[in-house]
């Protein structure tokens, strides 16, 4: 595999990057976590062509397209850990070929971090994870975090009615998402450890401790190429370490 890099534009503090299927065209969405920063999608053969998402944004964390839907995706904005009480909220995009794009508040959910949006069985619901429930200030952190769900409705600018999965779950910051068979499963990592969540669609969602060490990021991949993934971790929240965890049998160990 060849990587060309290639540079498209200027932005301050670019953070989120992600991306959106449109007219079966792969389009880049590159969005700034400053405030008052842009959002921006990029298309083309080599995606020369910029269009505004938003303009006087900012705090973006995350873009997720919407499942099973077409142009549409929720981003978590104005999400700043320096700003107390947290403005973080949820807000749907669609777009619209001959318009642009239309911007919408969903909901409003303090010092939410991370989210995604899982297909099961045909239901589209909504998981996310505040990194504290609340703070005095940025590096206060007396309070700790949350994880919700909620059944995405057809129309997200009306709201969605979240139930809390779990709680006590300090710097509640790395998310990961992965899949047994086709079924989607999250990874949320903080002080606790890792908490892997499993959704279904005719029961209450499972919650299970994976690792009870501090973790700030985590992700899986089968690098040694055995059938297994392995579960590699940045340790602790923003931490400078980098560990590989295989399974050995029923368990998992580590090594730097």
């Amino acid at each position: 595999m060849k990587i060309t890099k290639k540079k498209l534009d200027d932005m301050y503090r670019s953070y989120c990057a992600s991306y959106i299927t449109i007219g079966g065209e792969t389009c880049a969405l590159i969005a700034s976590e400053e405030e008052g920063y842009p959002c921006y999608m990029y298309s083309g053969k080599d995606f020369e062509k910029r269009e505004t998402v938003w303009e006087k944004g900012g705090g973006c964390m995350s873009i997720i397209p919407i499942p099973n839907k077409n142009n549409e995706f929720l981003a978590i904005v104005d999400f700043y850990l320096k700003v107390s009480p947290s403005k973080s909220k949820v807000v749907w995009g669609k777009y619209d070929p001959e318009t642009g794009w239309e911007i919408k508040d969903v909901l409003y959910l303090p010092y939410l971090h991370r989210f995604d949006i899982y297909d099961v069985d045909g239901v589209n619901y909504f998981v996310g994870a505040t990194i504290a429930d609340d703070k005095d200030f940025k590096d206060d952190w007396s309070r700790s975090g949350s994880i919700y769900y909620g059944v995405l409705p057809e129309d997200p600018t009306g709201g969605v009615e979240l139930k809390v999965l779990g709680k006590g779950y300090f710097r509640n910051h790395g998310y990961y998402k992965d899949y047994e068979g086709d079924k989607p499963v999250g990874y949320f990592t903080s002080d606790q450890g890792i908490i892997k969540v499993t959704p279904f669609a005719d029961k209450e969602w499972e919650i299970e401790q994976i690792l009870d060490t501090p973790i700030g990021e985590v992700a899986l991949l089968d690098i040694d190429s055995d059938g297994t993934k392995e579960m590699i971790t940045i340790e602790p929240f923003h931490g400078d370490s980098i560990k590989i965890y295989k399974k050995n049998g029923s368990r998992l160990r580590g090594r730097l």
